[in-house]
């Protein structure tokens, strides 16, 4: 080969490596801008390798293969806190502050739990002495939900955190990377990340919570954990009434469970309740709003939610959430009950106002779900419009309510309608 051909093979293999090294340089200007546009399976190791270095996106990512990203919060969160210049700073949806808070917390948590690994039992004091380190963030939910769910409900799949149900997440320091704590039910585990630890102290940069404290700083007795502020507590009054069924309402009922709208088996009884029958299934939708559903041996064909807890759980909240949107005002739908055996499956859901659980009666919940051998067979719900005024109420404030045995705050319909003031729950 001639000196001048050497010479040309060299000159193209230096511009193959520049060429490459382009190339690898416009994937990583991808990966750290838009992850969204790389192959799903590249951007799945992607966003774990981004994970590992404490790196986030944008936007939770969704998992692969799942509907991750369509589940929505089965137990909305009630409060978030900080431990920030050596107090506890909190946010609440009873003052309008927990929004902005939440949204600033979401992805570092989907992150933690997405990436959540070695689930380990702790004891309450662990807990506890975690959530006063400087940093630590602290969610409430309003109900117990499966820990996947939660995740579910972010956009990330929990490979390594299993069944557990909680109602108090904790992201604390731990050395590089963040620490993940879940609570509920009186158990408490901990749970290692791949989240950098320094992206906690950058979370709530230009905004600023009420001062606050724990329940267990307050006294109170129970093993649940909770945030209180440290001054004056006032919660807005409500009013409750029965929803009004009009046509919309009951096709909005109808779509959400399943039902042609276009059925001409339809018909009013003398007491105002509608009825639609279809296939061996029947609804029946009362003029005060309250909702039954049932499906015979051969009826409730297609409603059949998905097997694992966190499927039946997004089945009912999704058919509550299409069945009463516009109807019930300011209330949210939240889960507070859910019993699982082999063959049978019961979920509970309530309403709650501002972050405050109602009570219609001495009942908290105000949907009920059956669902056997993997079939819907059965529901009953109260829909009930709520509505926030103007006027809030003061409350005794949390020290002395510890002091005298009280719980937590939340309404009471006492069966009836009308105007409702929050008080404390014995």
């Amino acid at each position: 080969m001639s000196r001048r051909a050497r010479v040309v093979e060299i000159l193209k293999s230096v511009l193959i490596v520049l060429l490459m090294a382009a190339m690898l340089l416009l994937f990583l200007l991808t990966w750290s801008t838009d992850p969204d546009s790389l192959p799903e399976g590249v951007g799945r190791v992607v966003s774990a390798v981004n994970g590992f270095f404490g790196g986030g996106f944008d936007a939770a990512p969704a998992v692969e293969g799942s509907r991750a990203d369509t589940y929505g919060e089965a137990s909305p969160p009630n409060a978030v806190a900080v431990m920030r210049g050596g107090s506890l700073e909190a946010f609440f949806a009873f003052n309008g502050t927990l929004g902005e808070a939440y949204s600033r917390v979401q992805l570092t948590l989907a992150d933690c739990l997405g990436s959540a690994d070695g689930a380990a039992n702790v004891s309450r004091g662990e807990f506890l002495l975690a959530a006063h380190e400087p940093g630590a963030v602290f969610v409430s939910y309003s109900g117990l939900q499966p820990l996947s769910l939660i995740a579910l409900s972010h956009g990330v799949e929990a490979y390594g955190v299993g069944e557990e149900t909680v109602d108090r997440l904790l992201l604390a320091p731990g050395g590089e990377n963040v620490i993940l704590y879940a609570a509920g039910g009186g158990q408490y585990m901990r749970m290692a990340t791949a989240v950098a630890g320094s992206r906690l102290g950058q979370l709530f940069d230009g905004i600023n919570g009420a001062d606050a404290a724990y329940s267990s700083d307050l006294g109170f007795s129970g093993t649940g954990l909770s945030v209180y502020p440290g001054e004056e507590l006032r919660a807005p009054v409500i009013t409750v009434q029965p929803s009004a069924m009009s046509e919309s309402a009951v096709t909005g009922l109808m779509s959400a469970f399943g039902m042609n709208t276009e059925s001409n088996y339809r018909y009013v009884s003398s007491d105002g309740t509608q009825y639609a029958v279809e296939n061996g299934v029947m609804l029946a939708v009362g003029a005060d709003g309250s909702i039954a559903y049932s499906a015979g041996a051969d009826g409730g064909i297609g409603l059949r939610p998905d097997a694992s807890d966190a499927g039946v759980i997004e089945f009912c909240r999704a058919i509550l959430e299409g069945g009463s949107t516009g109807i019930v005002g300011d209330a949210e739908w939240a889960l507070c009950g859910f019993e699982r055996t082999e063959e049978r499956a019961e979920v509970r859901f309530g309403y709650t106002v501002n972050g405050l659980p109602l009570y219609i009666g001495e009942y908290e919940s105000a949907a009920e779900f059956v669902i056997e051998d993997g079939r819907l067979t059965g529901a009953h719900i109260a829909l009930l419009r709520c509505l926030s005024g103007e006027e809030s109420a003061l409350m005794m404030p949390p020290a002395p309510a510890a002091v005298v045995g009280l719980n937590e705050p939340a309404y009471f319909t006492g069966g009836g309608y009308g105007e409702v003031v929050p008080q404390w729950s014995e």
